[in-house]
């Protein structure tokens, strides 16, 4: 396999994880506001809410998968030595697979 795939692999599984937390969350408070105000249920989350939210969850997924890769990008990051450096996700891919 080549150094692509298994970037790509472990930022799939990345974004999968977050995306699946996220998404438990939005399913808890769905849950939540059907418990606590069963009348008013319908009109507070709607299918258009249910879409937003959603999309935030993913795009904050996607983010927080991506920010370790902004981070490099910046010159200022890596002034400090390597052992005083905080460790990122992208540092300890082995074989595919992402190690956190």
């Amino acid at each position: 396999d080549s150094t692509f795939n298994k970037y790509l692999q472990g930022f799939s599984h990345f974004v999968g994880r977050q995306a699946s937390m996220g998404t438990m969350c939005l399913i808890v408070i769905d849950r939540f506001i059907a418990v606590r105000n069963p009348f008013r249920y319908k009109q507070v989350v709607t299918l258009k809410v249910a879409y937003i939210c959603t999309g935030i969850v993913w795009l904050q997924a996607v983010m927080i998968t991506l920010w370790p890769w902004f981070e490099r990008l910046n010159p200022c990051i890596h002034d400090d030595p390597p052992y005083m450096r905080a460790p990122q996700p992208y540092d300890f891919i082995k074989h595919g697979f992402l190690i956190y």
